[in-house]
């Protein structure tokens, strides 16, 4: 298992498809989304929200620009990290 996959299977428990495509034809523009996704779940001290409060953000972004499946991963996320059903919806 390489960085990439521990890091997606760490977060979201699997690399989604469309990541995996990027991964394979444009590295370059993969290695920039996974250097930005690393940081944007870094915890505290070195990142500024707690693991939880991250999912809710992330799964506001995915509703937001229409992708379910992200939404639906993240909410996954999110009730590992703590959230409750009520603050998802």
């Amino acid at each position: 298992m390489d960085e990439a996959q521990r890091h997606f299977g760490g977060t979201i428990g699997q690399m989604p498809e469309s990541v995996a495509l990027l991964q394979r034809h444009a590295p370059d523009a993969f290695a920039a989304y996974l250097s930005a996704r690393e940081a944007a779940y870094r915890l505290p001290p070195e990142g500024h929200l707690p693991l939880a409060q991250k999912e809710l953000v992330f799964i506001v972004l995915d509703v937001a620009a229409g992708h379910a499946e992200g939404a639906v991963a993240h909410a996954e996320a999110g009730l590992r990290a703590g959230l409750t059903p009520g603050q998802i919806m």
